[in-house]
């Protein structure tokens, strides 16, 4: 049952990481933390996200334009 669990664990956070840009540091934590790793993912850094430098919103990182602010990046 543990071993499941575990095995969860780790495709969660992969899953998690992976929406955020990094699969492996999602895999990494899932795999040395398990159910406390998800925890961690969840709060992990954006990485596909940047902040606006005008309007602080944030935005794809492959934006051109602000969507928030309408001005050029």
């Amino acid at each position: 049952m543990l071993f499941a669990i575990w095995i969860v664990s780790i495709l969660v956070c992969t899953a998690i990481g992976s929406k955020k840009g990094n699969p492996v540091s999602g895999f990494i934590v899932g795999l040395i933390l398990g159910p406390i790793g998800i925890v961690l993912a969840i709060f992990s850094g954006d990485k596909t996200r940047i902040s606006c430098k005008y309007c602080a919103e944030k935005i794809s990182k492959k934006a051109v334009v602000c969507p928030c602010c309408q001005r050029d990046l």
